[in-house]
């Protein structure tokens, strides 16, 4: 009987028997934390490329922007000196063909060919000017002497594996 009891015993000491069980809860706790820092590293590692693909966009838009303004002021500038080379298309810069093809840009220098210019204020934007002819309303009067006509302005800014495209409309008497 004696015998008997002891081994009851036994079985029942086994059964309470808690060692180890921190070990257990550790780890699972160990577990969880591991899992929320490699979640949390996955997102900083996206919201940094994020960051970094909204930067290059905005120093595209405005190196675009920046061209733009550049034809807008060439534009100004040769209508108050010589209007004739608008008139004329003289210009590289100015044309009649579809701009908004990025196909149809060629600012390389080469061939004579070239639709575009490359900005004189940054080698990685580019500017070009479509003559949409004589704004509506405008007079087609001969004895005017002046006729105001309407431009698209285009620039591209393309930077760091990025390009960024803007078109301005723009009206200029002359």
């Amino acid at each position: 009987m004696v015998e008997r009891m002891k081994s009851m015993f036994k079985k029942k000491m086994f059964i309470k028997n808690e060692e180890g069980s921190a070990i257990v809860v550790a780890l699972m706790i160990l577990m969880v934390v591991t899992i929320i820092g490699v979640s949390s590293s996955n997102t900083t590692t996206v919201e940094l490329q994020i960051v970094r693909n909204d930067g290059i966009y905005k120093q595209n838009l405005y190196l675009a922007e920046a061209a733009a303004q550049e034809a807008i002021q060439r534009i100004w500038n040769i209508s108050r000196s010589d209007p004739i080379l608008l008139e004329d298309k003289t210009p590289v810069w100015l044309n009649t063909s579809d701009m908004k093809n990025i196909d149809n840009w060629d600012d390389d220098g080469a061939d004579g060919n070239d639709t575009a210019l490359i900005s004189s204020t940054d080698p990685d934007a580019s500017l070009a000017v479509v003559d949409a002819g004589i704004a509506a309303g405008g007079s087609l009067d001969i004895s005017s002497e002046t006729n105001a006509h309407d431009f698209a302005v285009y620039g591209i800014g393309n930077r760091s594996n990025g390009r960024v495209f803007i078109q301005i409309g723009y009206r200029e008497r002359f």
